[in-house]
Order: C-alpha cells, then structure tokens, then sequence
C-alpha cells in the first residue's frame, strides 16, 4: 500500500523528497534548503522504516544560529565584551563603556558616521523592540559591528560654554 508523507515546519525551505512511500519499505529523507538564520538540525523522524504503516508525519528540525555583537569605541577609549546573540530573539544591546573628552555619547549606529540606530538607553529592552523608538525594528546580521556615536559637544558641568 502507499501512503502519504507530510512534511512540516519548513520555515519556507524547500525539499526534495517523496511525498508518499510504500508501506514495507524503508524511506530516507534529503536535507531541504537552507533558510537564513539557522542550521538544519535533521527530520523527526529520521527515517521510515520497513515496519511503519499509515500517513506519516515528517517534522524539520532546526537550530537558531548565533551571532556576535562587537562594540568599537569610534574615536573614543576604552573596551566593552562583546554581546553574543541567536537569531531571530531580541538582543540586550550593552550599556556604553566607552570615553572620549568632551563628547557626549548618542548611541549606537553600524558604521562609522552612520545614523543612531539605538540610543543607548538601559531602558530600552532590547535591539529589536527598542522603548525609545517603538514599532522600529533593526535587523543585525551576523558580523554586525555596533559603533559608539558622539556629538562633540562639551560635556555639561565642566564650564566650558
């Protein structure tokens, strides 16, 4: 007898394998296509075996990448830990670490005069959801380097004008 195979939580990758088997046989199943973010992790089950009977349910699996984080001082001293991330979840952005004589710090942008993407604030959450800016979303892909923005303004208090 053949009986159908369906296949779930593809994520939207694609496959090539059979959509029905023959029952008394053994079935095999290929990897499908890769999806951004994360690593196939196998089929559960792997396999269909001689003894299995009946409609059949093949589920992906899958296991969110990681990322890294990096903090660069652009311009300014010091040093801050790197913020490792998995895909897809929201990722605590680190709190600023960073000096440089009078110069007020902005927030965090992705490149060296771009705009402030993440104002830096402990209570904005996270990179994705950020409370100072809600409804916004930033997508950082893997090898985003984060870089400290400042205005070159005096710092208050010091009596400079």
């Amino acid at each position: 007898m053949i009986s159908p195979i369906t296949y779930e939580n593809l994520r939207g990758a694609s496959h090539t394998n059979p959509s029905t088997y023959q029952e008394g046989t053994t079935c095999a199943f290929a990897p499908p296509t890769t999806i951004p973010g994360y690593t196939f992790a196998g089929w559960d089950p792997a396999g269909i075996s001689a003894d299995v009977t009946g409609n059949m349910t093949i589920r992906a699996t899958w296991t969110a990448n990681t990322y890294t984080l990096v903090y660069h001082a652009n311009g300014g001293s010091g040093t801050m830990d790197a913020t490792i991330c998995t895909y897809d979840r929201d990722a605590l952005v680190g709190t600023n670490c960073f000096t440089w004589a009078d110069h007020i710090f902005q927030g965090w942008a992705t490149n060296e005069n771009g705009a402030v993407i993440h104002l830096g604030n402990p209570a904005a959450p996270s990179l994705t959801t950020p409370a100072t800016r809600p409804g916004l979303t930033y997508t950082l892909r893997e090898g985003t380097t984060l870089k400290s923005m400042s205005n070159g303004a005096t710092k208050q208090g010091d009596g400079q004008p």
